[in-house]
Parts: C-alpha cells; structure tokens; sequence
C-alpha cells in the first residue's frame, strides 16, 4: 500500500510540476495524468523492492528528493520562465538574502501542492502504515525481479514509443522547450533505444555541462573570428581621443523596456529615464534584446565587458569566471595606463562569483555591499540609494580617468510585496494593473529617482561632464498582466533599456533589434579604442545599421533577411568555445 501511494504522490507531483511549467492552469494539472508520468515514478522508486523490509522508510528519501525537485523547477520557472539547468543546482554560493527573498515572493499554489502532498502521505504514513510495513515480507522473495520490471517497463514502453514514432507534438514540455532552452525539461527518462545512438534526455544538460571544446569546433571558431571579427583601427566614430574620459556603466536590474514613457493615471513612472532617453544628445534604444541565459546578471556583466555571449546552459561567471578575457577595462587601459577600474555591485562576496570575475574583467577594485550596505536594510529591495550614494562620493575622489560598472538592485524580484523602507506611492493606489505589476513599478520608480540625485550628486561635484554614462538593462524581467495589455509574454518582453549620455556625438535614436552584445564593439568606437586587438562577436551601432538579433540559440528577432544574421547566429557556439576552451590563456 505504501508504495502504490507513494507512486501516486511522485505522479501527482511530476503532473503538477509539468503543467505549471508548460503554463497551463492550476486545476487542468489535477486532470491531466500521463502514463509517462506513472513510469517515471514506477522507474525512480524501483529501489524500494531491493530494500528490505525494516529498510522500507528509505523511501522518503526518495519521495524528499523529487519534492525538492519540483520544487525548485516551479519556483525557478515563476522567475526565469525556463528549466532550471542541472549547473545550478551547484551554484550553493548564490543562496543568500535575495535568493529566499525571491522564492517566498514566488511560491505558486502548484509549489504549495507538490510539498503538501508527501505530507500528507507523511502523516498516513506514520499513522497506519509504518508497523505494517516494516514487518512485510510479502514480497522479499521476488523482490529483484520486481525491480528488474520497475526498471525495465518504462524503458521498453518509452523506447517502443519513440521507435515507431508515436511522440505526440504540442503537449510535452521536451517539444515546447528542449530545442529552445538546452535543458532536459522534465522527469521523463526517455530512454531511447542503444542501436539509435542517443542519450537519455535527463542527463542531457549534465553532458552539455561537463563537454569539452573539439579540435574541430577549435578550428570553426578560429575561421570565424580570422574571417568575419573586422579589423578597422580607425577612430572616426570617437568625439575626441585627445582627452582620456571616465566611463561609468550603471547596470540596471531586470529594467523592462516597456517602462519608458510608460504613465499610470497621466503620471510617469520614471521621468528621470524619460528624459534622459528622449535627450536629443543621447544614443538609446529600447529594443536591444535581453541575450543573458542562466548565468541571469552575471551574463549581463560578460557580454557588456567582454563582447562575448553566455553559455547555453551554464553560468560562465561560476563555470569558468577565472579564465583569462579580453574586456573593456583592459582595452582602456591599453590606451591610457593611468585608468583607474573598479566594480561597485550590489553583490555580496562568492555571489555569481564576482570575486574572481572582477579581477578576469580586469578591474582593480571590487567594491560590495559589505562597504557600503545600511545597517537597517535587510534586503537589497531598497539599497540602491546607500550603493549610489558611495558611487558618486568615490566617483569625487578619483584624481585621474576611470572606468566604473555599478551594479544596482532595487528592481531585482520579489514583486509579490514591497520592502517596509519602499513606502508606497501613487502608483500603488491606482487601479491600473494587478498589485504585483504596481510593486514591480513602484520599485522602477524608487530606482529612478535615485538615479536622478546620482546624476545631480555627479553634476554636482564636477565629475559628470567629462564622464560617458552609459545605462542599460542587465535583463528584461517577466512581469504577468504586461502593461501593453498583451495577455501573454512577447518579444516585447525580453527588450531592454540602452542609453548613451555626454557621448560627445550628435544624438540618435536606435529602431530596430539590437543585442546586448553590440554595446561592447559601440563602446570601442566611442571611447577611440578600436587600436585594442579585440572587436568582440557584436556590431557598432555606430557603423552598422543593425535591424536584427539573435536573443538565443535558434531564436530571431527583426529582420531575419538581415547581412548580418549568419554573423549573430554564429557567435553563440564562437563564444561557448572560446569560454570552455580559455581561448586566452597564456
């Protein structure tokens, strides 16, 4: 009996698990059960007849791992709408304040079920069946043969299925996201027959992982960048190179695109980002398209500084984030030794290791938020103010050019509530939007008026005129209930904020896709470091009109006849062999 039960609890939880990712709603999960989820949970207790009968309550080890399992997927779903790659399940130095924070502003019904459910079991357990089981011996006899069934039955029914061809399109998560995302996607151990060469989808991102870099992909990735990386050394797209100037990038956390110009009951949200991207002196677009990947801000980092793209699957900056790269502090210094680099985050120390993937970025200082944090924060909701505050105070105190990336944090998630020191505004007593989408602007709106007395603070002490002011998303964020009105996520939803200030060129408006990857070759030509050896895989918005992106392996966005498309779908497996191979390393 408790077996059978325990097999209902695992299915009904890999039933939930699946539909709330998939997106369907809560009470079409409860009807929808799959015989590919009964064999998986038959197939993943087969140990349970191998124990013996005193031994039997081993099996909510088990029943605790798929819990746990579940879990994670939903919450991490709720946040990135993907898979949670197996690589992240290593990532223990990202727990923190920000990441229980996030998960209780995430947690689902769906999440709710798939705990309360082996609890109950738990409660049944312990009541009625604990005694009885660990005195039956029914079974001890036939106990390897039983095993041997659980093992092989939905290893022969699956890989029957997939032989003749019998998989169904549009109702599995492996059709709606494997291509797409490179993850295994769910518990279905696809078993697929030996003489077909393949391997079981659940280990598949753990291979993805742990894969090396081929001498072929080696040599593809090295006619790539002697055939299409250009070689121009001319700074003509540069206001001067006479002068050395500071340079500050303020990334800004999960700031969507949508926000600008956007107004609640006649009002706007952000005035100050208004502003500074309608400046008829500025360079921006709102509609440079997010390409981090599961690395999340940490990519966002990378592929502004060093014109690469992330991985697929993995985190370069836990991965591999003391390889040796070429970045833009490096190039500045190239030209003028006298830079001064540093990396102010919101970031505590071993988060998305920053530790070493400042010193690879080529930063000299590495500032967290240890240094500057207020004592009555107890989350980062509101610690934007305290990290621009020490930004500006050691913007002042610099004596000679430097380069500053500023991390901010405010907007990160949960949207479910705001923090007791993000006093609600207006914005929460309009009626417009649901109450998450209202926190989630409520907190854009605080963060704007911080970077208002920022850019004052700067003025202010003399050090933002002669300073190149560069602000742009780290990744857009999804937010249910989109204020465009569309009921569902769109490529809207992943464009993102890029806006160019005191560049010293005449101001433009970009329109059409653009990748994140772009910013990085826009900055060689506007800084006048194009004498610096590396290009990066992207394009200047200031030489190329660029009309299209490639938001992730096998995706497009804009003009998909666009020159420059072969070049954008091939930096991303350029760029995953140049990081798993240290292409630099000396």
């Amino acid at each position: 009996m408790f077996y059978v039960l325990a097999v209902v609890v695992m299915t009904a939880q890999m039933v939930i698990t699946t539909k709330a990712i998939s997106g369907d709603l809560f009470d079409a999960a409860i009807t929808y059960v799959s015989y590919n989820h009964v064999l998986d949970a038959i197939f993943l207790s087969a140990f349970y007849w191998l124990l013996p009968a005193r031994r039997k309550g081993w099996m909510w080890l088990l029943i605790a791992v798929v819990t746990v399992w579940c879990f994670a997927h939903i919450i991490y779903n709720e946040t990135y709408h993907d898979m949670m790659p197996f690589s992240s399940w290593l990532y223990w130095n990202n727990l923190g304040t920000v990441v229980f924070d996030s998960v209780l502003g995430t947690i689902t019904p769906q999440a709710i079920a798939v705990v309360v459910l082996p609890l109950v079991l738990l409660v049944v357990y312990l009541l009625f069946l604990r005694k009885r089981v660990s005195r039956d011996t029914h079974f001890m006899r036939r106990r390897w043969l039983l095993a041997l069934v659980a093992l092989l039955l939905p290893m022969a029914v699956h890989g029957l299925r997939l032989t003749v061809g019998a998989v169904r399109n549009g109702d599995t998560l492996e059709n709606r996201f494997a291509n797409k995302y490179y993850n295994f996607v769910n518990f279905r151990i696809k078993l697929y027959p030996l003489l077909n060469g393949n391997v079981p989808f659940v280990f598949y991102s753990i291979i993805k992982s742990c894969q090396g870099v081929t001498s072929e992909q080696r040599s593809q990735a090295q006619q790539f960048l002697d055939k299409e990386i250009p070689v121009y050394t001319d700074n003509s797209y540069c206001a001067t190179v006479a002068e050395p100037r500071n340079v500050v990038l303020l990334l800004v956390e999960s700031l969507n695109a949508w926000v600008v110009d956007l107004k609640i009951d006649g009002r706007e949200v952000c005035p100050v980002l208004n502003s500074l991207v309608a400046d008829t002196s500025a360079i921006a677009t709102t509609q440079m398209m997010a390409q981090v990947k599961n690395g999340r801000s940490s990519d966002g980092m990378f592929i502004y500084n060093t014109g690469l793209l992330p991985l697929p699957v993995q985190s370069v900056a836990m991965d591999y984030g003391e390889n040796e790269y070429p970045a833009l502090a490096w190039a500045l210094k190239s030209v003028n030794p006298r830079y001064r680099t540093m990396e102010i985050t919101v970031d505590r120390s071993g988060m998305w290791n920053v530790d070493h993937t400042a010193a690879s970025y080529g930063f000299d200082s590495l500032y967290l938020q240890d240094v500057y944090r207020d004592t009555f924060i107890k989350s980062r909701q509101s610690i934007d103010k305290s990290l621009l505050e020490f930004a500006s105070a050691k913007f002042a105190q610099q004596r000679q050019p430097f380069y500053a990336m500023v991390f901010t944090g405010t907007t990160h998630v949960p949207y479910d509530k705001l923090e007791d020191r993000l006093q609600p505004t207006w914005i929460s007593e309009s009626k417009s939007y649901t109450p998450y989408v209202r926190n989630y602007l409520e907190k854009v709106a605080f963060f704007d008026r911080q970077l208002g007395a920022f850019i004052e603070r700067m003025k202010r002490d003399g050090t933002y005129d002669n300073t190149v002011f560069i602000i742009a998303s780290d990744h857009s964020d999804f937010i249910d209930d989109d204020p465009q009105g569309r009921a569902a996520i769109s490529k809207r939803g992943i464009e993102c904020v890029f806006v160019i200030l005191n560049s010293g060129l005449p101001g433009r408006r970009i329109e059409g896709p653009v990748g994140q990857i772009d910013l990085y070759p826009t900055l060689l030509d506007l800084l006048g470091l194009n004498t610096y050896w590396w290009k990066g895989l992207g394009h200047s918005l200031l030489r190329n009109d660029v009309h299209s992106a490639v938001p992730a392996p096998g995706e497009t966005a804009g003009d998909t006849s666009s020159p420059l498309l072969h070049h954008q779908q091939q930096a991303w497996p350029v760029s995953e062999t140049i990081i798993k191979s240290n292409w630099w390393k000396k």
